[in-house]
């Protein structure tokens, strides 16, 4: 089929992970195989179908440390999904000005935040609120086309994203209250590089 996507994921931990996520071929849906380990496909169980989103999935990602899956679809919907039990739930993220399709998206090492990269121009920075019990989101603007790509810096304290417009932003992705300042020993190495 001419123009075809299917997006993959996978807890990224295992040579041949246990559970495999996809959307394929421009699907709203989501299937979650279990491979039990093998390498023959015929041989993956189907062991959930996620069918949250009424448009084309277009992004993916699944954090291993909290086993939350995350997804983002054309239907301009971002969704986090919490396995309970048997089931995955849904969980719908507040996104403020988001009137394009969401493009990508990605959580960062502990699963403590998310990015998302927009068709309008925007990236999201996601994050639990503990009190109300919902995932919010803030945004900046500094690309002139969609933004297609989004990753975090290891120290999880930067966040790169890349633009059809042919241009890569590096920002920093720190949340005033939900993120702590950085160590004392980082702030000095970094102070004591500049000073050279």
């Amino acid at each position: 089929m001419r123009g075809a996507r299917t997006v993959a994921v996978f807890p990224p931990s295992h040579p041949l992970p246990i559970d495999i996520c996809v959307a394929p071929n421009n699907s709203s849906d989501i299937l979650v195989y279990d491979t039990g380990k093998l390498q023959d496909i015929s041989k993956w169980k189907l062991a959930y179908v996620l069918d949250d989103h009424t448009q084309q999935v277009s992004g993916l990602d699944w954090c291993e440390v909290t086993n939350k899956i995350i997804s983002c679809g054309h239907d301009k919907n971002v969704i986090v999904y919490t396995q309970v039990e048997d089931k995955w739930q849904p969980n719908l993220v507040i996104m403020p000005n988001q009137d394009r399709a969401a493009l990508c998206v990605a959580w960062n090492s502990t699963g403590t935040t998310f990015a998302i990269g927009s068709g309008n121009k925007r990236v999201f920075l996601g994050y639990y609120e503990e009190g109300n019990k919902w995932w919010n989101t803030v945004s900046y603007k500094q690309h002139k086309s969609s933004v297609v790509a989004v990753s975090f810096h290891p120290t999880q304290r930067l966040l790169a994203s890349a633009s059809t417009d042919k241009s890569i932003v590096i920002a920093s992705c720190y949340v005033e209250g939900l993120d702590k300042a950085f160590d004392a020993t980082d702030a000095d190495v970094n102070e004591s590089k500049n000073s050279v």
